[in-house]
């Protein structure tokens, strides 16, 4: 082929808006090689599809620099603005779509564990606008008393209350599960692990004092014990609550 003459007929007519935005993608992978060949590195790179993007993103991405080349030669080509909008509509259907979803998320959430709002309306607040949450339901007496007898430690009364609401709670820097409880000394003390929370760094532990009560997390990265409510009922609605609101913001 006339790769110079091709180019910029084909780059013409992207311009112009007179290629299907699929076609596009297809010429463009057909020609790749040639591509690369005949433009510089910046130019090759400004008009080179994007895997993550739509037909008509790419499309509208590549105009500004097949403008540019064509430019280069003497021709001076308007831009139309038909992918733009093509990629606009996508993008807005694609956002209605997320809120859909999203309502529908919110929803099923409120029908399965409405009930923890009556607890912790703080935390199931914002649970619900979290994303990537996974609740295990509320653990039974029997359970909690296979956990009690695992530890033995008898848990108080506001710890047993969170795990009877959740049996199990997994969302980014947070796993608690009933099942998993463990016994385990950090810097000369045993605590009861609850789980992780990683409010200081990644891999933290969530404690429970039987000795003295009160929640606890070991920040490892310090190493160092420390403080975060007088009890699971507080940690939950303060600590947890707002860590969680703040993963979205």
């Amino acid at each position: 082929m006339n790769d110079s003459k091709d180019i910029e007929t084909t780059f013409t007519a992207l311009c112009e808006g007179r290629l299907d935005a699929e076609e596009w993608l297809a010429w463009f992978a057909e020609h790749q090689a040639e591509l690369e060949q005949t433009l510089n590195r910046r130019r090759y790179l400004g008009i080179k599809p994007m895997s993550h993007c739509s037909a008509n993103r790419n499309a509208a991405a590549a105009q500004a620099d097949a403008q540019k080349y064509l430019a280069g030669l003497g021709i001076e080509v308007a831009l139309s603005d038909i992918y733009e909008q093509a990629w606009e509509r996508e993008f807005a259907a694609w956002c209605a779509e997320q809120r859909r979803e999203e309502k529908a998320r919110q929803a099923a959430m409120k029908e399965a564990y409405g009930y923890v709002a009556g607890v912790y309306p703080k935390l199931f607040k914002a649970l619900l606008k979290a994303t990537d949450v996974t609740i295990r339901p509320g653990a039974d007496e029997a359970e909690i008393a296979r956990a009690e007898d695992g530890l033995g430690v008898a848990l108080p009364e506001d710890i047993r209350r969170f795990f009877r609401l959740m049996g199990g709670l997994r969302l980014e820097g947070v796993m608690l599960d009933i099942a998993e409880l463990g016994l385990e000394n950090f810097l000369g003390r045993d605590y009861v692990v609850l789980g992780e929370f990683w409010k200081y760094g990644d891999g933290d532990a969530l404690l429970y004092d039987p000795a003295k009560a009160g929640i606890y997390v070991y920040a490892h990265g310090y190493p160092k014990v420390i403080r975060e409510a007088a009890d699971m009922d507080a940690f939950a609605e303060k600590r947890l609550a707002a860590y969680v609101r703040g993963l979205g913001a």
